[in-house]
């Protein structure tokens, strides 16, 4: 067909078929890349436009998608077929309430829930500032769980692994689909307010793995999405929000015993500042005090006094011992009251550490308070 005409004759599939040069999609599919390269040469007509050779460059590079996919595909159902979930795993496949497809994938992955040992050992990170708690080996198609072993953190297993498993999904994805949900995985991620949690930890990571961990933090951290990245994420999970529930469950609590650290560490760094000025004003008020009571005594001694003028005297004196005395007993109520924070603090950061060290196999650090 020359460029520019029409093409109106009907196809005769029959006459298709019955070409002996007529090649079936599986018969490609076992070509090697000497066999494809040398059968597209020996089809291509010698003369051909320019929009026909862009056409079939089109055409063979959604081929080599679609024949990707179902090699993906048809790996996925083998490996899913012989994976055999312990009992532990089976519980979160359950907890996951996955689809069809979601199952067969996370299964193709051979999940499994390791101890810090094991977990350190494959699952490595530059992600010093954060917890780890799960690892997706693209190489291996393996997928790693840390088994956190508290009930202070409920959802944080589910939330994980549903996190490695969508690392899972994006590698399956061909590219072009990769690059549509890029674009509306931008879109939220700019709608994010500047101090959004997945804002900064997106800060860790490289471009070239950007939108793989935005597409894993969004799919298990955002409810509301727009309808297209809704249904996408339907094909993993028969309810996304139940998913985000079990990340929310988990991060609030943690997030309040870190606010509840920083409210108290503010609260002691301005308490001890204050008990400090106001020891410091007593030390000074007593040692001018007793001063002036070694000046008046000695007076007394002397013999050499008006007695009405010292009797005044006297009674100021004691007047303000007394108060000095009152101001003592009030700064050390307030001192008790002071280590009872700190000991609060301290009892946070212990639970705190406890925490972080059930969810984080790398956390080691205390960070206690003295008290007065």
């Amino acid at each position: 067909m020359e460029h520019g005409q029409s093409f109106s004759q009907d196809l005769n599939t029959d006459e298709i078929l019955s070409d002996p040069n007529f090649m079936k999609a599986e018969q490609i599919a076992n070509m090697d890349d000497t066999e494809i390269a040398n059968f597209t040469k020996a089809k291509m007509p010698k003369k051909k436009s320019k929009a026909g050779i862009i056409l079939l460059a089109l055409f063979l590079l959604g081929v080599a998608g679609f024949f990707a996919a179902e090699y993906f595909g048809i790996e996925d159902y083998i490996k899913a077929s012989n994976f055999a979930p312990t009992a532990e795993v089976s519980e979160l496949m359950s907890d996951l309430s996955l689809t069809e497809k979601g199952d067969r994938i996370f299964r193709a992955t051979s999940p499994s829930l390791e101890n810090k040992t094991v977990f350190n050992d494959v699952c490595q990170t530059f992600e010093v500032d954060a917890p780890v708690l799960g690892c997706y080996l693209s190489g291996d198609d393996k997928l790693y769980v840390y088994n956190v072993e508290t009930d202070d953190l409920p959802g944080i297993i589910q939330s994980t692994a549903a996190h490695e498993l969508l690392h899972a999904v994006w590698v399956r994805l061909p590219s072009w689909e990769k690059t549509e949900l890029a674009a509306e995985l931008q879109k939220i991620y700019n709608a994010l307010p500047a101090d959004s949690d997945i804002r900064e930890v997106m800060k860790n990571y490289p471009a070239e793995s950007f939108f793989d961990e935005l597409h894993s933090y969004i799919g298990t951290e955002i409810a509301e999405l727009p309808e297209s990245l809704e249904n996408h994420y339907a094909e993993i999970f028969k309810n996304q929000d139940n998913i985000v529930k079990y990340y929310a469950n988990y991060s609030e609590i943690y997030l309040k015993l870190k606010n509840k650290l920083t409210e108290l560490m503010a609260k002691i760094d301005t308490e001890k500042a204050e008990i400090d000025k106001e020891n410091n004003a007593i030390e000074s008020a007593i040692e001018s005090l007793n001063a002036r009571i070694d000046a008046f005594n000695i007076v007394i001694d002397s013999g050499n006094y008006d007695y009405d003028s010292a009797v005044r005297q006297q009674t100021a004196l004691n007047r303000e011992s007394e108060e000095l005395s009152r101001r003592l007993d009030a700064l050390n109520a307030r001192i008790d009251e002071f280590n009872k924070m700190v000991d609060e603090y301290n009892s946070n950061v212990l639970r705190n550490q406890y925490i972080e060290k059930a969810i984080n196999s790398k956390s080691d650090s205390l960070n206690l308070v003295e008290k007065k």
